[in-house]
């Protein structure tokens, strides 16, 4: 469990060193660098951050405040939880960074020698992109009010492009930043109907309608943002967004009231590329806009899913909630079956609009599903909580609530955009038949525990048991109790399972491979467990094998990769059930078959086949596969522990054979 900010500081305080018999400590050679790498972006003139850190004059008044600051891990600000990803722009200090900005201000804050000092960055004048091509900017003023609610106001802005011209860098800046919250720039390409009815350069508040009809248009795609925190738009060469000759630039503001009327002309610079890209980017997002968190409620949770309709790389993740925000993640779910976590925010800070981007993008197959998970807390112990009284639903104000998962993929340019988004089919027979059915599988999705979600289950499956959902919520079922690690349970739902559908290739393989992992080596029913592990594989990979398409809008190459994710699980619990009878060399042979028909590199497999390398005494080929898990992209913290465990073991049997104790 990952600390509170202030009993981190409080840690941290504590694992410090006395400011004595230390190394001196100056601004020039120690502390500069540290700014100008993780703070000058925003504490410079013109930036949102309220005062400068360019220079040591600036600097020193605040010495006392960056160590309380960094102490309590308030800034820089960055909230993603360190277990899931590696991030490019990561701005949190390291341990080193922070004992350097304690023991500056602990020692007075000197300025030391003036030659130290490293090169002073160079900004451009009000702009963190290279300088811009084109500025385009809002025609005229908008008056901000000193008190009041300000709706979201749209200023619709002809680009003049007369091509089409390919973006790098862009970035949107408010010309009154102590009254904007944020920005969003969007793209309206020619015959758009979305804001028809604005006018160029006249602020434009449109219509409440929640859930818009395609007579309304759809807003455009989004080009950049402006929030403090939030980096401007700066694409890898070779990579660059879209805008089509004759698009306009729709600019979304947010304002917020402080007590002093003001004007704002925000604006925002364009960096054309010299020629065509490689890669296209496009923003997409997972939202859910049909939600009520209702009154007093502290962990509400709301979820959103989007599916690749091609392969595409996953370049950039932004959680988007307002005030109530407490949470988000981001997962993907691969056609083979696999999740994983890719970002977990576990505080949420309405303040802070960050993005976060992954140091290597991510490639997402086709049938990738997005999944992104949000909690809200809606009670009176939120300090910014406008109203914990009230239900709340999906809305532009602050005092609303919103859902969404911005993320950008980056995809070959000659590909049609419409293939990012997957066909939708009919299905033949509805699944659910009545709206009881419904709201007894909707109270399955809103259940919060394990317990609550089997008891749904349970409800619909008892209710209705002619649902079309059987199978389905069986094989929740059974991946909840694989969860809790009740074993007995994973094999009671597995047979339901198998009633319902015999030739279930997911039920046969999780079976296979649960009881494998439970046998022990003196069990009295040992033979006959492994006799089971045996037919449930074997079945398990025979059925994976014919596996028919579970949907009919599965794609090809969604459906092949399940069946073979399934037959590798087969082989790997083959490979088990072969290491529990001894038989070593063809426990080898089915971990290798696992590992070789897995659609994704699996680490499972290789400390599987790691293990059994090291029980037949061929330490030099155990330590290799547990070097391979460890290699795996993207291997969990769980699992990467176990191998890394397993690796060291290793060494220190090999150790011990090359260097065996001496005779008494």
């Amino acid at each position: 469990m990952r600390p509170e900010p202030a009993i981190a500081g409080i840690l941290l305080a504590v694992a410090l060193p006395a400011a004595t018999n230390r190394s001196p400590v100056t601004f020039s050679k120690d502390v500069l660098p540290i700014l100008e790498k993780n703070c000058q972006s925003c504490h410079r003139p013109g930036e949102a951050a309220p005062f400068s850190l360019l220079t040591y004059e600036q600097a020193r008044p605040w010495a006392v405040a960056m160590k309380e600051a960094v102490l309590l891990q308030k800034m820089p600000p960055w909230f993603a939880d360190p277990h899931y990803g590696k991030f490019a722009n990561d701005r949190s200090l390291s341990t080193k960074d922070i004992f350097t900005l304690v023991d500056w201000a602990d020692m007075g804050a000197p300025q030391g020698d003036p030659k130290d000092a490293p090169a002073a960055l160079h900004f451009i004048e009000g702009w963190r992109i290279p300088k811009p091509d084109v500025v385009i900017e809002m025609p005229n003023p908008i008056h901000i009010p000193a008190s009041g609610t300000i709706e979201y106001q749209h200023v619709v802005v002809p680009t003049g492009i007369t091509e089409d011209r390919w973006v790098q860098f862009a970035e949107a800046r408010p010309g009154n930043p102590a009254l904007v919250h944020h920005i969003v720039a969007f793209i309206r390409e020619p015959g758009s109907k979305w804001l028809k009815d604005a006018k160029p350069g006249v602020p434009f508040v449109p219509g409440a309608k929640k859930h818009k009809k395609e007579d309304d248009g759809v807003p455009g795609e989004v080009l950049t943002g402006y929030a403090p925190g939030l980096p401007a738009m700066q694409l890898q060469p070779g990579q660059a967004i879209l805008i089509k000759a004759g698009s306009d630039i729709v600019f979304q503001v947010h304002y917020t009231a402080n007590g002093k009327a003001g004007t704002d002309r925000s604006r925002l610079g364009l960096v054309f590329t010299a020629e065509p890209p490689k890669q296209r980017v496009y923003t997409l997002s997972a939202f859910n806009d049909r939600f009520k968190i209702p009154a007093g409620d502290a962990d509400y949770r709301v979820d959103s899913e989007f599916e690749m309709g091609t392969q595409v790389e996953l370049t950039s993740m932004q959680p988007h909630m307002h005030s109530r925000g407490k949470d988000f993640e981001f997962r993907v779910i691969y056609p083979t079956g696999k999740v994983e976590t890719l970002l977990r925010v576990p505080n949420y800070s309405f303040s802070w609009q960050l993005a976060y981007y992954p140091v290597n993008p991510i490639v997402l197959p086709k049938g990738t599903k997005i999944e992104c998970i949000a909690h809200f807390d809606n009670s009176p112990n939120n300090p910014n909580n406008p109203d914990p009284s009230k239900d709340v639903s999906w809305g532009d104000q602050s005092r609303d609530e919103m859902m969404i998962g911005f993320f950008s993929v980056a995809f070959d340019a000659n590909v049609p955009l419409k293939e990012l988004f997957p066909e939708r089919k009919k299905e033949d027979q509805p699944l659910v038949k009545s709206q009881k059915e419904l709201d007894a599988v909707r109270a399955f999705q809103a259940a919060k525990t394990p317990d609550q979600q089997i008891q749904a289950i349970e409800n619909v499956l008892t209710k209705f048991p002619d649902t079309g959902l059987k199978v389905i919520l069986l094989q929740n079922a059974m991946g909840i109790e694989q969860r809790k690690g009740d074993f007995a349970q994973v094999m009671f739902y597995g047979e339901r399972l198998l009633d319902a559908d015999p030739r279930n290739a997911f039920a046969l393989v999780t079976m296979a491979g649960e009881t494998a992992r439970h046998i022990r080596e003196f069990d009295l029913n040992k033979v006959e467990q492994l006799a089971k592990v045996d037919k449930y594989a074997k079945a398990g990979l025979d059925a994976a094998k014919a596996m028919p398409k579970s949907r009919a809008d599965m794609t090809d190459e969604y459906w092949e990769a399940a069946k073979q994710y399934f037959q590798s699980l087969a082989y790997e619990a083959m490979g088990q059930a072969a290491g529990l009878r001894k038989k070593y060399d063809e426990a080898v042979v089915d971990y290798k078959q696992a590992i070789s028909i897995s659609p994704t590199p699996d680490a499972s497999a290789w400390i599987g086949l790691g293990k059994i390398y090291e029980d037949s005494g061929k330490l030099d080929d155990a330590g290799d596969a547990f070097d391979k898990a460890l290699a795996t992209p993207n291997i969990s913290p769980s699992i990467k522990s176990v191998a890394q465990a397993k690796k060291d073991e290793v060494a220190k049997r090999k150790s011990a054979r090359s260097n065996p104790p001496s005779a008494q």
